[in-house]
């Protein structure tokens, strides 16, 4: 309820640090999904719902390829547009304090775009799979 208060606090005012609100995001996340975790866990339930069994497997997918994603993430970066960059740097203050979304925003666009480089390295991975020297030397497997 304490983290809840905190983050209701921060959100709506600019008088929580952004360290203070980070912290605090992610500990409400954690407890979410473990909640969510423990309650499926107890109720022996499948996963229903198109949209929770996407996610699940999108993450497997992640999971599944981590090796791949890690090793050719790096050849794979791009530069974000330069007025993404602007509006990411002006929407935090010099104090420390933080627009009332702006790390919601800055989550929503770094994070799509992360997903978008690790589908993508996904995709070169099953191409360089088809190559068996090159995926032997440089996967292993």
């Amino acid at each position: 309820m304490v983290l809840l208060g905190v983050l209701v606090v921060s959100l709506t005012t600019n008088m929580v640090p952004l360290i203070v609100q980070s912290v605090v995001i992610c500990l409400v996340a954690y407890y979410v999904v473990k909640d969510f975790c423990e309650t499926m866990k107890e109720n022996n339930e499948v996963i229903v719902g198109s949209l929770a069994r996407k996610t699940v497997s999108m993450l497997s997918a992640i999971g599944r390829y981590t090796l791949q994603i890690y090793f050719l993430h790096f050849m794979l970066l791009f530069r974000l547009p330069n007025s993404v960059c602007v509006y990411l740097e002006q929407s935090h203050v010099q104090t420390c304090y933080g627009h009332a979304f702006s790390n919601v925003m800055e989550f929503m666009i770094i994070g799509s775009c992360s997903l978008f480089l690790c589908f993508l390295s996904i995709g070169v991975s099953l191409i360089i799979k088809q190559l068996p020297f090159c995926h032997k030397l440089l996967f292993g497997k």
